[in-house]
C-alpha cells in the first residue's frame, strides 16, 4: 500500500504498508496439513480445512497450529533450568455468509498463547562494572557458545484474542467496507537481565 499510510496505520508508516488477507472460506471441502520435525525436538503441526455448512450461502474455515521446541541453551549454573525451549499454538475459525454475488459478510475468531522459555542475556561483566567488582560475577572467557549462568528460567506468559467482522456490499458504482475487529492482548515477562547466578538485575 503506497505511503503514507499514518492516517489509518499510525505515525510509524510514513512509507506505506504492507496489507495482508487471509484467504476466506472456500465453500468446498478441503484438508491441508504439515508436520515439521527438526533440532532441539523441534515438532511443529499445522491443519486447515474448509467445509460448507449450507451450499452457496455459508462456509467456514478452521485452521490450527502448534510449535514445539526443547531448550538449547544450556545453564551452567543450575543444570535442568536450560533455557531457549518453545511452546506456542494458534487456533482460528471464520464464517462467510454469502446470501447474493454483491454482498457478503466474513467473521473471524483467533486464539493464540505462548508459553516459550525466554532467553537470559549472557554475562559479559567486566572490570570496572559493578557487577564484576562488588559481586565478583566476571565474564567467564571459557562459557561455551549457546551458554548461561542464569540464576531462574525465565518463561513467558502470552495470550492473544481477537475477532474481526468484514462486510463488503457492491451497490453498482460505489462500493462499501465495513470492518469491526476486537483484540484482548496480555503478556508478562520475566528476564535475568544480568546473565548471572546472582539476583542482581531481574525484570518481571
Amino acid at each position: 500500500m503506497r505511503g503514507p499510510q499514518g492516517t489509518l496505520l499510525g505515525r510509524n508508516a510514513p512509507a506505506g504498508a504492507i496489507l495482508l488477507n487471509r484467504s476466506r472460506p472456500t465453500g468446498e471441502f478441503g484438508l491441508k496439513a504439515r508436520v515439521e520435525y527438526g533440532s532441539h525436538e523441534l515438532v511443529q503441526a499445522q491443519a486447515l480445512v474448509n467445509f460448507p455448512i449450507v451450499t452457496d450461502l455459508l462456509s467456514a474455515k478452521v485452521y490450527t497450529h502448534y510449535r514445539y521446541r526443547d531448550s538449547y541453551i544450556k545453564n551452567l549454573s543450575f543444570p535442568g533450568n536450560d533455557q531457549g525451549g518453545e511452546r506456542k499454538g494458534t487456533f482460528r475459525g471464520a464464517l462467510l455468509f454469502e446470501p447474493s454475488a454483491n454482498f457478503s459478510v466474513s467473521l473471524t475468531g483467533e486464539y493464540s498463547w505462548d508459553r516459550s522459555q525466554q532467553k537470559s542475556n549472557r554475562n559479559v561483566s567486566t572490570a570496572p562494572n559493578p557487577t564484576c567488582t562488588v559481586l565478583m560475577r566476571c565474564y567467564d572467557t571459557q562459557d561455551p557458545p549457546l551458554t548461561t549462568r542464569s540464576d531462574f528460567t525465565p518463561r513467558i506468559r502470552q495470550d492473544d484474542y481477537s475477532a474481526t467482522m468484514v462486510a463488503d456490499w457492491n451497490a453498482g458504482p460505489v462500493s462499501f467496507k465495513s470492518t469491526t475487529g476486537y483484540r484482548d492482548y496480555k503478556q508478562v515477562n520475566n528476564i535475568d537481565i544480568d546473565g548471572t547466578d546472582t539476583i542482581v538485575l531481574h525484570s518481571y
